[in-house]
C-alpha cells in the first residue's frame, strides 16, 4: 500500500513537472528542485521488513567494534550495524529484501564468519535508484 501511494505521488509530481516545464523555465527549475527534495526525503525515511545477517554476538562492546571494522574492510559496500540487546552486543550486516538474497551473501561471507546466520529484521534500509 505504501509503495502504491509513493508511486502515485511521484507520478503526479512528474505530470506537474511536465506541465510546468511547458509554461515557464523559472517555474521548471523550482518544481525540479522540489521533486529532488522529496525523492531524497523518501530515500532517507522509507523502510520495510527484510533480513540481515548476524555475524557476532558477545558481551563486550570492543569485540563487536572489532568485528564490525573487520567486516567493513572485507565488504566496504555492505552496511554493518552494531546493536545492543541486553546483555549482548550484536553485529548485523546487509539489507536484504528476500531470504534468497541473504542466503547468497551468507554463503559468500561464511569463509570469514563461519557462525553467521540470517535474522529477520522489522525495518531495513532500502536503496532507491534514480
Amino acid at each position: 500500500m505504501k509503495y502504491l501511494s509513493v508511486l502515485l505521488f511521484f507520478s503526479s509530481a512528474l505530470l506537474c513537472h511536465l506541465a510546468v516545464s511547458q509554461t515557464n523555465s523559472s517555474e521548471y527549475i523550482m518544481v525540479d528542485a522540489k521533486i529532488n527534495h522529496y525523492l531524497e526525503r523518501y530515500r532517507t525515511t522509507y523502510k520495510l521488513s527484510g533480513f540481515r545477517i548476524q555475524i557476532h554476538s558477545g558481551s563486550k562492546k570492543e569485540d563487536a567494534r572489532k568485528v564490525k571494522t573487520s567486516f567493513l574492510q572485507h565488504y566496504p559496500k555492505t552496511k554493518a550495524y552494531e546493536i545492543y540487546q541486553q546483555p549482548n552486543f550484536r553485529v548485523r550486516v546487509g539489507n536484504f529484501t528476500s531470504r534468497l538474497e541473504a542466503t547468497k551473501f551468507l554463503m559468500e561471507i561464511q569463509k570469514h564468519y563461519p557462525n553467521a546466520y540470517i535474522v529477520p529484521e522489522d525495518k531495513i534500509d532500502i536503496q532507491i535508484s534514480e
